[in-house]
């Protein structure tokens, strides 16, 4: 196992305030951030860069690692300085001219001096002597090796997925421990055991894979990231990451992934896996998913459900969707009840949270909270539908209170309702959807996949009628019980002042009692 090791830069904070202060005289401009899309190869100076490399896509260079790629014919986007060492000025003698520098503002002022004329970007780590000199940022989160500032960085410039090479955070077989030689890291390697495989590394190394670890964690909502080398890291990454199948020919390309979700997170936080991996495997069904679909739908809503429903809530967990995944794969059910008995036994519910993107968008198009009403209005158990009309009637009187946005089903997303604002973009947008219910005073509901997204949390606020569906099984207070673990006209477990199941149909009347009722048990939600 490998012992726990922190990475602590000897610098001293004089001497980087000084060097911010020179830097930042010099005017330069900042990274292009939130401009680049998609995914960059990140290479580190590890050894085994000299045989192992990217051969297409944009590539970042950390530190030296560029005369390494170079000598291979690769060309950098991008080289990636972090760190004050004045020694990093060796690197850059004969620097290119076509590469974009990103130099943090810490860096040596050697290093800019070297390569002034050249194409170079400030950018500021999120620690104490930058916060202190550039208040308004923005600032980058700092790591200890510039191999995972450079995650940082680039996922704040866009960047969603880095292919990695050169992190190997070992000695080569030949004892080399950079691809470009970095005398001034050389130090005394020990025996690390990942598995069933042993390496040879220096504890900057094993603290780098140790700190790495927790960043991928952190961030698996932000970013993706895999290590294409064979070293310490990449197999310490491989050791903690959770491979999933999601068999399509059990489940269903819907909704009900939000309780797949929960399981699988609650099982990888207990482990403490580092990420998720999951294969959505395809059913023996017609279309690829499961025979014993309980109606008839067409290949393209199917599809449309698992594009626009079940691969955002993978994002929203945190998840990777992969085209394959090994032998040893676990499979979890698609039934909250292990949940909500691991709730209520003392254990925190698992997370689920939309982009930070669809969050700022909800708090741009939304200033002031809105009151949100979600309607069903689908062709399939349509004894399960809003009742539109009451609704309506019920909303006129809910726009005295604050401004009312309805979200219309993904089918009718553009048909306007006169006198009510919609919201197509919360429509077809899943993470957008979520932030909009986030952002909101209240939410209403009848029964139904998106009220999911509310119900599963601690604190977004929804009312939510079950009403009376003939010939529907799912609403029958026995299948609540045995399958999610409501107990029969209950509520979830972790159900908090501004949350709500009715057992009530959505007459105007009833819902406007619900609501009435919710604010004098609540105090008031505006308040």
């Amino acid at each position: 196992m490998l012992d726990m090791v922190k990475c602590v830069p000897a610098y001293r904070r004089e001497d980087i305030e000084a060097t911010i202060a020179i830097n930042l005289a010099r005017g330069l401009p900042s990274p292009d951030y939130g401009t680049q899309r998609g995914a960059i190869n990140i290479c580190g100076n590890g050894p085994s860069l000299r045989e192992r490399y990217p051969t297409s896509g944009k590539v970042a260079a950390c530190n030296g690692a560029w005369r390494a790629l170079h000598r291979a014919g690769v060309f950098v986007d991008y080289i990636i300085v972090h760190d004050p060492t004045p020694e990093n000025a060796s690197w850059f003698d004969d620097a290119p001219v076509y590469a974009q520098y990103l130099l943090a503002s810490r860096v040596h002022p050697s290093v800019f001096d070297k390569l002034a004329g050249r194409d170079i970007r400030i950018w500021h780590c999120g620690d104490g002597p930058e916060e202190r000199a550039v208040p308004a940022g923005p600032f980058i989160g700092i790591a200890a090796t510039v191999g995972l500032s450079a995650m940082n960085l680039l996922a704040g410039m866009g960047f969603r997925h880095f292919d990695c090479w050169g992190l190997d955070s070992c000695y080569a077989y030949d004892g080399a421990h950079h691809a470009t030689p970095q005398d001034w890291a050389e130090s005394e390697p020990l025996p690390y055991q990942v598995g069933k495989r042993m390496f040879l590394a220096s504890l900057w190394m094993v603290g780098q894979v140790q700190e790495g670890l927790k960043q991928i964690e952190a961030n698996r909502r932000d970013y993706t990231v895999e290590i294409h080398d064979d070293g310490l890291f990449a197999e310490a990454l491989a050791h903690n990451t959770l491979e999933v199948v999601y068999d399509l020919d059990k489940a269903p390309g819907s909704f009900d992934f939000i309780h797949a979700g929960l399981n699988i997170e609650s099982y990888r936080r207990e482990h403490g896996y580092t990420r998720v991996k999951v294969h959505c495997r395809r059913g023996k069904g017609k279309d690829g998913f499961r025979t014993n679909e309980p109606i008839e739908l067409d290949h393209n809503h199917k599809q449309h459900m698992m594009n626009y429903v079940v691969r955002p809530l993978q994002k929203m967990f945190g998840f990777q969707e992969v085209d394959a995944v090994g032998e040893q794969a676990m499979e979890f059910g698609y039934s909250p009840k292990p949940v909500l008995q691991a709730f209520s036994a003392g254990t925190s519910l698992p997370t689920f949270q939309p982009s930070v993107e669809a969050e700022l968008w909800a708090l741009k198009e939304f200033p002031e909270p809105p009151l949100v009403i979600t309607l069903r209005e689908i062709f399939y158990w349509p004894q399960r539908n809003s009742n539109v009309e009451a609704w309506l009637e019920f909303a006129k009187g809910l726009q005295k209170e604050g401004r009312v946005i309805i979200l219309r089903d993904t089918w009718k997303r553009d048909e306007p309702l006169d006198g009510f604002e919609t919201c197509r973009d919360a429509v077809i947008d899943l993470h957008k959807r979520f932030a909009l219910y986030r952002r909101a005073k209240m939410n209403f509901f009848v029964m139904n996949g998106p009220a999911a997204l509310c119900h599963y949390t601690a604190d977004v606020p929804y009312m939510t009628f079950l009403k009376d569906a003939p010939g529907y099984p799912c609403y029958d207070p026995k299948f609540l019980q045995d399958f999610i673990g409501i107990e029969p006209y209950g509520q979830f477990p972790w159900t908090s002042d501004r949350q709500r199941l009715v057992y009530a149909d959505d007459t105007c009347e009833n819902i406007a009692k619900a609501w009435n009722e919710l604010q004098q048990s609540a105090g008031s939600i505006a308040a």
